[in-house]
């Protein structure tokens, strides 16, 4: 076997090779398996091939082993296999039967890493043992030599066959080109990894120069160097060893390439053979990451320049930051901060989405609140630039990721806006699209057209300058700007539209863009909608305010308790007026419902205590009894309205929206934050929007402080030390109150849809750090501290 082609093939193998039974256990192994994986020959001999895979891979493996020997057929596969040394490589797999030899073929690539390493070569296969044969007579000794002879000569040319057979099997199912030349270099051997690669099939080139398969500027070269390789000393030159290979295809095309050749010898016979692998898709990778460090690195050094030069001048005292000099220095320092934090957030959020380390956390939300809050975040933007924002939506309801919607949509607009003139306008718009509308897309079972109302349809137009026809195709791909002075005046990354594309394709969407030159651009993106979105659903009542009701008759108390309920208030109910103190100074409502006549303290020695105190002396009241008021003003006597008794639900509905129209109650919001400059950060955020703001930085402070403040929101963060965010969470969900309090998760942690789940309690956002703007995070907090009061106006 030491001479045969078989073994000779192993030798000069890089790619890992080996020779099962079909029951899976291994017969040989080259030394490049060996090489790559370990171990030695003897340690992988007749053990199943699927010993060395991952656990969880196993019984698939064997599977497909056991498939193909039934089937006498060919397949690949890939698994995770242990190294010797306890690491693990992934192996791209692929075999072939021949039943003849009873074995099957493998031919392995790693790739783990882009290059196979090349093994030194050895012996395979076990050495036969020979028996001495004795004999009684010369005559019986004859026969038996004569007839040992034959049975030898019959096992060497089976043997011959088999090897044969072993060899061509494997030369066939190698992905690499496999071609051996004569010493006139004609190509005398041309695998299936040859002919997909070069375009040719074997019948075409056997017997013909290797010069067919170069390009006409090297031949002469090429001759000549296997010429000199002929009569070198060394047998192999392995992969890479010269820079510049280049191979022709068919149909003319040339192609990077790296090769090893070997020369064996025989007799006075010499035999060429090359392995040859394509590397365009590797060059291509190699520069696209080249580009992409060249592109990151300038973007990264830019803006860290204009930090440090800018912060250098101004802490060195040559500059008052209050001269206007100074004054441009730290802006210019905080616009570079914001270029630096948009390009590491852009980075990281391309890189977790297409890796799929991020999973779309889908669920229920309303169109039309999201394109309002885009809306409202880009606003300013849109006031710097003179731009019009112009909204016209369908409100459908939409199984999707908020946020990376409405990050979508953010990206879109702030595209739209920076390329638009000032007094032009950018609209966007959502409808139910018309097949007329979508894009061509293949016929596949995958990607067919669907029903005319199956699909939502975002549209964000602009007036700006257009995108050339030649740059459509490419504006979606990573750092691809329409012009390279982009990112220097407009402030963009280039990786924008490439979070876009992911998020939408993580949704099953679609996105284009289409654009004349001088008059401007749209992009179009669609959403799949399910059967039950296509109409508009009918409004959900919010979560109400507060109420406390003090009656001394119970029926009443059970009915306006009923009543309100059913309108989605939350409502507490008391028997007396010392109850009814006790109970405003402790739970802070939004609203105090006051009968009267009562025992031992009637309404108004309760109204002129509530009003006495500093903790409920800003709560609207409104009194309820059967007694007219009198012909004093309500403001006056300290109270909102009168309702009358018996009760007139209209008036009484009426009257609660009156008194929460304008909450004279002072807005608390408790910021829980370990961070202390942070935290500093978001109280001057609240404070100048007259927020009352309170600050805890351990989950310990953040829990006595919210049941004694009571606040109207909570602003988490989940890493704070004596009990995490989740902690404080599941405390706040046990407490009659604050179980349904407005929360904001301000954390850089990424959120699994079963982490949300765990945090929410009433109305919950879900902001990221560094992901967020400051300007972002005012905008979406105010937003919802809007939308917290006007529900409470709808009473």
């Amino acid at each position: 076997m030491k001479s045969s082609p078989e073994a000779y093939f192993f030798q000069i193998a890089t790619d890992l090779l080996c020779i099962v039974a079909l029951d899976g256990t291994i017969q040989c192994v080259n030394p490049a398996f060996e090489q790559a994986l370990g171990y030695n020959n003897e340690e992988l001999l007749n053990q199943p091939l699927w010993a060395f895979v991952d656990a969880d891979e196993r019984a698939s493996t064997q599977a497909k082993l056991a498939q193909l020997a039934s089937e006498a057929s060919e397949g690949d596969f890939e698994t995770r296999y242990c190294c010797k040394d306890g690491t693990w490589k992934w192996l791209a797999w692929r075999a072939i039967v021949i039943l003849e030899t009873a074995g099957i073929y493998v031919w392995a690539r790693d790739i783990t890493h882009d290059r196979t390493k090349h093994a030194p070569g050895g012996q395979i296969g076990p050495k036969r043992d020979r028996s001495a044969i004795p004999y009684p007579t010369e005559l019986l000794d004859l026969n038996h030599r004569l007839q040992q002879e034959l049975d030898e000569r019959n096992r060497i040319e089976a043997a011959l066959r088999i090897s044969q057979q072993r060899f061509s099997g494997i030369v066939e199912i190698a992905e690499d080109a496999i071609i051996s030349i004569n010493a006139a270099q004609n190509i005398t051997l041309f695998n299936q990894g040859a002919e997909k690669i070069f375009g040719y099939t074997a019948s075409e080139v056997l017997g013909q120069p290797l010069d067919l398969l170069l390009p006409l500027r090297s031949v002469v070269a090429h001759r000549l160097h296997v010429q000199d390789f002929g009569e070198a000393a060394y047998r192999a030159r392995q992969m890479g060893d010269r820079r510049s290979i280049f191979g022709r295809r068919k149909d003319g095309s040339e192609f990077p390439a790296e090769a090893s050749i070997s020369r064996l010898e025989l007799g006075n016979e010499k035999i060429f053979t090359v392995i040859l692998r394509d590397i365009t898709d590797r060059q291509q990778v190699e520069r696209m990451k080249d580009e992409f460090i060249s592109v990151v690195s300038h973007e990264l050094r830019t803006p860290l320049t204009s930090i440090h030069g800018s912060l250098g001048m101004l802490a060195s005292g040559l500059l008052s930051a209050d001269s206007p000099r100074g004054k441009r220095l730290l802006q210019i320092a905080v616009e570079s901060t914001d270029r630096l934090v948009r390009l590491i957030n852009d980075i990281l959020d391309i890189e977790r989405i297409e890796s799929g380390k991020i999973s779309m956390e889908k669920q229920s939300c309303y169109v039309a609140d999201l394109s309002q809050q885009a809306i409202e975040v880009m606003q300013p933007l849109a006031d710097a630039a003179g731009v019009t924002l112009s909204l016209s939506v369908v409100n459908v309801q939409l199984w999707a990721d908020p946020d990376r919607i409405l990050q979508t949509l953010t990206n879109l607009l702030s595209n739209a806006i920076k390329f638009s003139a000032s007094g032009s306008t950018v609209w966007l718009n959502a409808e139910i699209a018309k097949p007329e509308q979508l894009p061509l897309i293949p016929e596949t079972p995958d990607a067919l057209y669907l029903s005319p109302y199956t699909q939502l349809l975002f549209s964000v137009k602009d007036q700006g300058r257009g995108i050339p026809a030649d740059k459509l195709d490419k504006i979606f791909e990573r750092f691809q700007q329409v012009d390279a002075s982009d990112s220097r005046n407009h402030e963009g990354t280039g990786l924008g539209l490439a979070i876009c594309r992911s998020i939408v394709q993580q949704h099953s969407g679609q996105i284009w863009v289409n654009s004349t030159l001088g008059e401007g651009s749209t992009f179009y993106f669609t959403l799949p909608l399910s059967h039950l979105d296509e109409f508009p659903l009918p409004d959900v009542a919010p979560t109400g305010a507060l109420v406390l009701v003090c009656d001394d008759d119970p029926s009443i108390r059970a009915v306006l308790k009923t009543l309100l309920e059913q309108h989605n208030y939350q409502v507490i109910t008391v028997a007396n007026g010392q109850d009814a103190i006790a109970q405003a100074i402790a739970q802070r409502p939004d609203v105090i419902l006051l009968d009267l006549l009562m025992p031992k303290m009637n309404g108004w020695q309760v109204l002129a205590v509530l009003r006495e105190q500093p903790e409920t002396q800003d709560i609207p009241i409104l009194i309820c009894s059967i007694c007219p008021p009198s012909t004093e003003t309500a403001s006056d006597l300290g109270f909102v309205d009168w309702v009358g008794k018996p009760l007139d639900e209209s008036a009484l509905f009426q009257s609660l929206r009156q008194a929460l129209a304008t909450p004279a109650k002072q807005i608390r919001v408790l910021v829980i934050e370990d961070d202390a400059d942070l935290a500093q950060v978001l109280r001057t955020l609240f404070e100048q929007q007259g927020i009352d703001t309170f600050h805890a930085s351990t989950g310990r402070e953040a829990i006595r402080l919210s049941q004694q403040l009571k606040p109207d929101l909570l602003v988490l963060d989940l890493g704070l030390p004596g009990g995490d965010g989740f902690t404080v969470v599941d405390w706040l969900r046990q407490h009659n109150i604050l179980h349904s309090v407005p929360l904001v998760i301000y954390s850089a942690k990424d959120l699994n849809e079963a982490d949300r789940d765990r945090l929410r309690l009433g109305q919950t956002e879900f902001l990221t750090k560094g992901r967020v703007t400051p300007q972002e995070f005012e905008h979406r907090v105010m937003g919802l501290l809007q939308r917290m009061t006007q529900r409470r106006k709808g009473g």
